[in-house]
């Protein structure tokens, strides 16, 4: 059984123990999953803390296309936004499941494959 109270590292991950926080956890710091599309602070909320990881912490785009301090593209009409919520309501987490839709996916728009691969997926 996982104790997420004890503060020893985990052998599974080599500095801290990972679990699946669901509704209902309860521990020194509790989260909840839950969707935020209908929540338009916590997906405001969300932008920005997309903006803050993809542009300002990684540099994986460029901020200054992001004006608005807002990571928001054209693939958001098209997802399902999930978020981790604390105790006190506030943005803690964020992910998007992108459906398939005529714009594509962000995959194919921001990561490059190999450069000889022209395929993603090959049957055997």
């Amino acid at each position: 059984m996982l104790d997420l109270d004890d503060p020893r590292p985990s052998r599974q991950s080599g500095f801290f123990r990972t679990t699946t926080i669901a509704p209902g956890f309860k521990s020194r710091c509790s989260f909840e999953a839950r969707s935020i599309d209908d929540d338009p602070q916590l997906l405001e909320q969300s932008y920005r803390l997309r903006y803050q990881v993809y542009c300002v912490e990684r540099k994986f785009l460029p901020a200054e296309n992001y004006p608005d301090q807002r990571e928001i593209d054209a693939f958001d009409r098209y997802s399902i936004h999930v978020g981790a919520v604390d105790s006190q309501d506030r943005l803690v987490g964020t992910g998007r499941v992108v459906r398939v839709n005529m714009v594509g996916l962000p995959l194919f728009r921001y990561c490059t494959i190999f450069p000889h691969e022209t395929d993603l997926y090959r049957p055997c």
